[in-house]
């Protein structure tokens, strides 16, 4: 029974995975102004230990601002979590600026791993069916999918509510 159990939640995550990791590099099409953002800042981490800010500037003219090890980045007076920016800096090449496919990665991990995490947290909740059908809804969830297929922060939202009730 936990053999099959174990299988069961396999298949979730092998479909979870499918669906959040086949063709990143096209799906969504294009790379839009946060996710490449998020890509240079990474890149700047990894290289340089540091991470630019866009502040106002004379004229409307944005000015650069370098910030070394940062918790969270401002980019035009709207500040968030650099937790993006470092899980992607970890996976990045200084020899090269990430490919749209290598930037949205950790999203689509954030999004299996909270599969993971959901399971754990019904599991120990209601029961190992109710574990396989929350975790199983969530793999084919058609929000869930699109939004952890975009080099978002909030892509880690899911995961970390699930670890945290956990």
């Amino acid at each position: 029974r936990r053999w099959c159990e174990f299988l069961a939640l396999a298949a979730i995550l092998a479909a979870g995975g499918a669906l959040r990791f086949a063709r990143l590099d096209s799906n969504p099409p294009g790379v839009f102004a946060d996710e490449a953002e998020k890509a240079m800042n990474a890149w700047a981490l990894r290289c340089e230990g540091q991470a630019f800010e866009f502040a106002p500037g004379l004229g409307g003219v944005p000015a650069i601002r370098w910030r070394r090890w940062p918790l969270f980045v401002d980019v035009m007076g709207v500040k968030t979590s650099a937790i993006y920016q470092w899980a992607l800096a970890a996976i990045c090449s200084p020899a090269e600026p990430p490919s749209p496919a290598r930037m949205r990665a950790p999203a689509a991990a954030a999004g299996v791993a909270a599969l993971g995490a959901t399971y754990g947290l019904a599991r120990g909740a209601l029961g190992p069916g109710a574990a396989l059908a929350a975790a199983g809804w969530l793999a084919i969830s058609p929000w869930h999918a699109a939004f952890t297929r975009w080099a978002l922060q909030g892509a880690f939202i899911p995961l970390f509510i699930a670890l945290g009730m956990l």
